[in-house]
C-alpha cells in the first residue's frame, strides 16, 4: 500500500517564518508564511521566533501545529 501523498511526515521551522515540510512519499517542500502571518491577525502570534520554532506534525500527518 502506498503511503499518502499529503500526509505530512515532518516538519521543521526555517528561519524567516518559513517551514520545511516532508511528505509521507517522500516530496519535500518549503513554505513562506511571512505574509500569511503578517496579514492575518490570528496568525501575528507566530511572529514571535520563539514560539514559530515549535511547529510540529498535527494529529494524523494533515497539519502543522504550535
Amino acid at each position: 500500500m502506498n503511503p499518502d501523498p499529503l500526509r505530512i511526515a515532518a516538519v521543521t521551522a526555517l528561519p524567516k517564518q518559513r517551514l520545511q515540510l516532508t511528505f509521507a512519499d517522500g516530496l519535500d517542500a518549503e513554505v513562506d508564511l511571512s505574509g500569511w502571518i503578517a496579514d492575518t491577525r490570528a496568525l501575528q502570534a507566530l511572529a514571535d521566533p520563539g514560539l514559530f520554532v515549535r511547529a510540529r506534525v498535527g494529529e494524523f500527518g494533515a497539519t502543522v501545529v504550535w
